[in-house]
């Protein structure tokens, strides 16, 4: 019976140290996600991204943040926004992924003029290319899932053709307001930001 009151003893003073030590001895992290709730969100408060059938056909997005100049494949990145894929069309020497999609970030909704665009730059189609575009605004109550600027397709008929996918404003109050008609980055290639 000794014996018995032994083992149980030791499996007790265990069963504590090993408590003792998970609880008070590994270091524990402050949850992340609560600690950044009604900050930033961690992506970015502007994204953009477009998307176009899976065909061998290469697309540019450009945006161009206030103050800032327009991004894109040849100027990838600036003080807010950063285009974070590039992609050239469904070549498998090049992409191996079985989608076209390309995706601008910038980390601040800030107030004043953006411009939104799409640029047909490479790659043969004989029909018209439609080229879906998503904006999405992640700030205060909409941090999460994002209020959506503007969900749309716009057409791209041959090589060299571009597209505006939305002109707008942010006022300093954070309010989109669109700006009716198209503006143009002019991304013919003796054009194009970057290029020389």
């Amino acid at each position: 019976m000794n014996r018995m009151v032994q083992l149980a003893f030791r499996d007790l003073m265990c069963g504590l140290f090993a408590v003792f030590f998970l609880f008070f001895l590994v270091p524990h992290k402050p949850d992340e996600a609560k600690s950044m709730e009604g900050l930033v969100a961690p992506h970015g408060e502007i994204v953009i991204g477009i998307a176009w059938d899976p065909i061998n056909v290469d697309v540019d997005l450009w945006v161009q943040s206030p103050g800032e100049n327009p991004i894109g494949y040849s100027n990838a990145g600036s003080r807010n926004c950063n285009l974070l894929r590039d992609d050239l069309g469904m070549s498998p020497e090049v992409d191996p992924l079985p989608v076209n999609f390309e995706r601008t970030v910038c980390r601040m909704a800030e107030p004043g003029e953006w411009l939104v665009g799409v640029h047909y730059y490479g790659g043969q189609y004989e029909e018209d290319l439609q080229v879906h575009a998503v904006i999405r605004k992640y700030t205060g109550a909409d941090n999460v899932k994002g209020q959506v600027v503007i969900d749309k397709t716009v057409v791209l008929a041959r090589k060299g053709d571009e597209a505006t996918v939305l002109h707008f404003f942010i006022t300093p109050n954070g309010y989109v307001d669109k700006i009716p008609g198209d503006k143009h980055f002019g991304l013919a290639k003796e054009n194009r930001p970057g290029m020389h």
